[in-house]
């Protein structure tokens, strides 16, 4: 399972986001959404309406947007049933 959390300096909620993947033994890579090679992700973000952080996606497909303490259970039992 591939999880990547797009963020952006001084977000509150994307190292909350980061800290409970992470006590929740989930490996995840972090991307800025602000950096030149993310500019794909902020766009479809803004087309879509996702204007809170963290974006999250699984497998490169979004899953969640903003902290989200039940999606992250969520996700944790299913990334440990995969292990």
């Amino acid at each position: 399972m591939k999880v990547t959390v797009y963020d952006k300096e001084n977000c509150a909620k994307c190292k909350n986001t980061e800290m409970f993947l992470k006590n929740k033994g989930v490996e995840f890579e972090t991307k800025d959404v602000l950096e030149p090679e993310n500019e794909d992700v902020l766009n479809w973000a803004k087309e879509s309406g996702n204007t809170s952080m963290p974006l999250v996606f699984v497998n490169d497909e979004f899953s969640w947007s903003d902290l989200r303490p039940d999606k992250i259970i969520e996700l944790s039992n299913k990334y440990h049933e995969e292990a």
